[in-house]
């Protein structure tokens, strides 16, 4: 359904939202403006596209883009992680790599992203949420944005500030957002995440 990665919103130039990640029309993010340019997210210049394979192979793997015909102009681009191809890849890579182009792009100033840790193991999970830190304060020249996460993974709770974590509530049909306040109250949250039960840890 085309129709549901398209933004033609005002709010386009300001926002960017990181949901279906697993959708291989996003990796069609990186190819020269034409058909597929309104798919999904902004197209990139070449600039920002080396910052996001320089990230990307910091954190995930080596990413590769290449033209799929190389003796040819028009050619459409090739993109691999780890010499395979998106579609050889498990869902962890694929999800991750439209987290990253948004995450990168200079020109979101505010970034949704909805559970971040499907399809994506533990270990990937806490070097994405160590990036998404970095940007959220703008460290090491990263573009900083606010970026607001729904998730159900501990991994992605903000455990240095407890003011950065909400919980979404449901009481008699109304949905509400309750703040934190304190670390004890998100250390309790965290566990309750976990399954309330210490044998998840100890056995």
């Amino acid at each position: 359904d085309e129709f549901k990665y398209k933004i033609n919103s005002e709010t386009a130039d300001a926002c960017g939202y990181a949901t279906d990640k697993s959708h291989p029309k996003d990796f069609q993010i990186f190819a020269k403006p034409g058909k597929f340019q309104s798919i999904g997210t902004f197209t990139l210049n070449d600039n920002e596209r080396e910052y996001i394979i320089k990230w990307h192979n910091e954190y995930f793997g080596k990413l590769k883009i290449e033209k799929l015909k190389p003796d040819n102009f028009y050619s459409p681009p090739k993109v691999t992680i780890d010499e395979m191809l998106p579609s050889q890849q498990g869902t962890g890579s694929r999800a991750i790599l439209p987290i990253l182009i948004k995450l990168l792009n200079p020109k979101i100033q505010i970034l949704c992203i909805d559970e971040p840790e499907l399809g994506i193991e533990p270990k990937t999970q806490k070097r994405l949420f160590d990036l998404i830190k970095k940007v959220a304060k703008g460290e090491n020249e990263l573009p900083k944005k606010k970026i607001i996460i729904a998730t159900h993974s501990h991994i992605f709770i903000d455990k240095d500030d407890y003011k950065n974590n909400f919980k979404v509530v449901k009481e008699n049909n109304e949905v509400k957002f309750e703040a934190i306040n304190d670390t004890i109250e998100l250390q309790n949250y965290v566990f309750s995440l976990l399954g309330n039960d210490p044998s998840d840890l100890f056995f």
